[in-house]
């Protein structure tokens, strides 16, 4: 089981080299992740320069089972591109997305970007290992803490996760996959 986690690129226009950070966040997952045996490869596009006119043929030389992609208010519309050229690649992967503007804009997400399967609200390390989990098992998302996604009846936004009080419990961030 693959895990590729996306840092999509900034939009043209955007002071790209005053925002240029690492994706911590998409850190600490992968490391999470990797700690519980899955193999994680991260596509960091600002750090290595590559430009939205590049992604999708990045994208397709990508194999992986579970894609998920960090999303601030900056980078919405990248990352809905993204979103939507990983679907067409690989229609049967686990689209997932995170970050600032998912968890408070979860339900809107879901609308606008059809490709997506589903959002992590908040502290994504516990809630995406076990999304992995359930989609290697064929289970769905009900009961999940902490995300939205598309059911029968529409938009179902499970309860929140707790956040992780013991913060010494995780592994350092993969900076080795940046």
């Amino acid at each position: 089981m693959k895990v590729l986690l996306i840092n999509p690129p900034l939009p043209s226009g955007s002071p790209s080299h005053e925002l240029l950070s690492p994706p911590l966040g998409l850190a600490y997952v992968a490391s999470y992740l990797e700690v519980h045996g899955l193999k994680v490869e991260i596509l960091d596009f600002p750090a290595l320069g590559l430009s939205l006119s590049q992604a999708r043929s990045i994208l397709a030389s990508k194999k992986a089972d579970v894609f998920g992609v960090t999303m601030s208010s900056l980078t919405v519309k990248p990352a809905a591109l993204i979103a939507h050229w990983v679907k067409q690649l690989f229609p049967d992967v686990l689209l997932m997305v995170g970050g600032p503007h998912p968890t408070f804009a979860d339900e809107h997400v879901l609308i606008s970007m059809p490709e997506v399967d589903v959002v992590v609200r908040g502290e994504g390390e516990l809630t995406a290992l076990e999304l992995v989990q359930r989609f290697v098992r064929g289970e769905g998302f009900e009961g999940v803490k902490g995300v939205t996604y598309r059911g029968g009846k529409g938009v179902v936004r499970n309860e929140e996760r707790e956040l992780i009080e013991d913060l010494d419990s995780l592994p350092f961030p993969a900076y080795h996959l940046l």
